[in-house]
């Protein structure tokens, strides 16, 4: 018996030093551990990439939108209404567009913001001034298009000057352009319009523009107490010559495109005082994108900062200030600025506050909020129909190659039609758990062979601390 016993105990430990001299091919315990966390967090980038490179499809949107056109083969662009951008998400990255074959159509989204506009810059050349008047000549920093516009540059204010606008192209024989009237009252407070119009534009070489005060009809009593709410003594309206320093114009090309602006119209906002006497206007949920903020104010005068306020959830204690303006009118003068530009993505709840600064609340009638154009552009085929989807939280922006992006958004001067968008109804096919449960089939084999590869690793590290090092010693 004891030989049989010194027999097993000989086998075995044939067996481990078998084992352990085969040990030199497996990693160290600390190496492995290495190996192994590399390998999981691998694994768990492959699962982020699968779940969010899953297409979805069709009875994964809540809403539906058909599309009409009669022009095929060819680029195509359909103005999105404020219906579908409301409804849409993640900044209209949720948008898919199918064919009535199920297959989903590549396309690419377009911001009507218009063409850049060409400045032209004058410089000035000479100025005289004699018994209140002022004339200057001002040349063409360089040839190009008719200017239509001329906006003055001063380097002092305040002031309320009459201009006449003259062209020239040599600087001796003067044609009669424009008039009209110039306002800046900085920096007694941020109100200013040195803006004239050109009607029939000017390819002119040079400009003569005269200035002289421009006078009040009348004594207007209002226009005295807002200049006295305002801390401004009328009186040093006036006072000093103005000094331009130059001006510059926007170009009439030909090909100028124009921006086109869409809006939702707020005929009657919930408006109400907060403790400090500011005016809140909460436009509640509106989900779209806001370029400019538009009012409708009844009084002849009034300066106010404005602040906008958004927030990404319908609580409005969550809000964050997105911009600031200012509004003002002053009946008088014949200025005003009653829109201001924020330039904001997709906001979900909005509110504006008008800052009174214990002054009488304006009567504000209606509130706009304008943005840029959305389009949709895509290339449809002969005999097929087109459906555009979008509603549905757990769809990211489509990957489309800039390839295809290029080749379906018609350039600048490119010839392409125009589609429509029906009526959005809700999407009978839409199974609010679908994606997620998609998802799952697709990351469930690949979590569990995770799990098995850790599994398996973690006996592998067990058995190499168990095994004794071999080699000399």
């Amino acid at each position: 018996m004891a030989s049989t016993m010194c027999r097993n105990d000989l086998s075995m430990r044939l067996s481990w030093d078998d084992l352990s001299g085969a040990m030199f091919l497996i990693p160290s315990r600390k190496r492995l551990a290495t190996i192994m966390m590399r390998a999981v967090l691998y694994a768990v980038a492959v699962l982020i990439v699968c779940a969010d490179a899953r297409a979805a499809g069709p009875g994964d949107f809540a809403c539906i939108a058909p599309l009409s056109g009669t022009v095929y083969d060819m680029p195509v662009c359909v103005a999105l209404p404020q219906e579908i951008i409301a409804r849409s998400r993640s900044v209209l990255g949720d948008l898919r567009l199918f064919d009535d074959a199920g297959t989903e159509v590549a396309y690419a989204l377009s911001v009507q913001t218009g063409a850049v506009e060409e400045l032209v810059s004058w410089d000035l050349v000479e100025s005289t001034q004699s018994k209140g008047r002022q004339s200057f000549i001002l040349k063409r920093g360089r040839q190009g298009s008719r200017a239509r516009s001329v906006e003055l540059l001063a380097e002092n204010g305040p002031f309320r000057k009459e201009v006449e606008i003259f062209s020239s192209n040599d600087g001796d024989s003067w044609e009669y352009r424009a008039r009209g009237i110039i306002v800046d009252l900085r920096p007694l407070v941020n109100v200013f319009d040195t803006t004239l119009e050109i009607p029939a534009g000017t390819a002119a070489s040079y400009l003569m523009v005269k200035m002289k005060d421009a006078r009040t009809g009348g004594e207007d009593p209002c226009l005295g107490m807002f200049f006295r709410q305002l801390g401004i003594d009328r009186f040093r309206i006036n006072m000093e010559p103005v000094a331009l320093r130059g001006a510059f114009s926007r170009s009439d090309t030909p090909d100028r495109v124009v921006a086109v602006y869409d809006q939702a119209l707020f005929t009657e906002p919930e408006t109400y005082l907060d403790e400090e006497g500011n005016t809140i206007i909460d436009l509640q949920t509106v989900s779209l994108p806001i370029d400019e903020v538009a009012f409708s104010i009844a009084d002849p005068y009034f300066f106010r900062p404005v602040e906008l306020w958004v927030s990404p959830v319908s609580d409005p204690a969550a809000s964050l200030l997105a911009g600031r303006g200012t509004i003002c009118r002053i009946q008088a003068y014949d200025t005003e600025k009653t829109a201001i530009f924020f330039g904001q993505d997709t906001c979900s709840r909005v509110m504006i506050k008008v800052v009174n600064k214990n002054r009488t609340p304006l009567s504000i009638g209606q509130v706009a909020l304008r943005w840029a154009r959305r389009e949709l552009c895509f290339i449809p085929q002969q005999g097929r129909r087109y459906t555009l989807y979008f509603g549905s939280a757990g769809v990211k922006a489509p990957g489309y190659t800039p390839g295809n992006r290029a080749r379906i958004h018609p350039l600048e001067g490119d010839d392409y039609g125009v589609w429509h968008a029906g009526k959005v109804r809700e999407n009978e096919a839409y199974a609010p758990n679908g994606l997620m449960a998609k998802r799952f089939k697709t990351l469930f084999p690949i979590g569990f062979s995770l799990l098995v590869v850790y599994v398996l690793g973690c006996w592998i590290i067990r058995v190499r601390g168990r095994i004794p090092g071999s080699g000399p010693g």
